[in-house]
């Protein structure tokens, strides 16, 4: 990153064929906060899949989805657009494994076409071009903070 000299620390990850929100931080403490599923920090993805998802196909985001590597926690799904053969879902998680969106999206029969990450806790993507950064104001920070349900300072205990 041209200008920073610090350490930062990434939240959560975006794979090479995904887009959106990625939040760098210098903040150790604040990464660890908003990545691990126990401070249930809400992650929101746009999603364009192929077929349209039954109501039934989305009420299993809800219950988990099983994958490889186990069942996923519980998340939100809601048809936010479609068309006679593609739909647009808006999805929540609160734990971030590998790949997530586009496995569960693949297991239920949906594959992504594209997916674009648009919050992270209170905090959203807005108009900031592809490529470029910016540095989060101390209310943002406080309200990433308060995702989590501490305040700034705050200690807590590692598992």
């Amino acid at each position: 990153l041209s200008g920073v000299r610090e350490r930062v620390y990434p939240v959560g990850r975006l794979d090479l064929e995904s887009e959106g929100l990625l939040l760098l931080t210098n903040d150790g403490e604040l990464a660890h906060l908003l990545t691990h599923p126990r401070y249930h920090v809400p992650r929101v993805y746009r999603v364009w899949v192929e077929g349209v998802p039954s109501d039934e196909v989305l009420q299993a985001f809800h219950r988990g989805i099983p994958l490889e590597d186990g069942v996923t926690a519980p998340a939100q799904a809601k048809l936010v657009d479609k068309t006679a053969s593609s739909a647009v879902l808006e999805i929540t998680l609160y734990e971030g494994k590998k790949r997530q969106v586009r496995r569960m999206c693949a297991a239920l029969g949906h594959p992504v076409r594209r997916l674009v990450r648009i919050a992270i806790g209170p905090l959203t993507l807005g108009h900031l071009p592809p490529g470029r950064w910016r540095s989060l104001t101390p209310e943002e920070v406080s309200a990433l903070y308060a995702a989590a349900n501490l305040v700034k300072g705050e200690t807590f205990v590692l598992e």
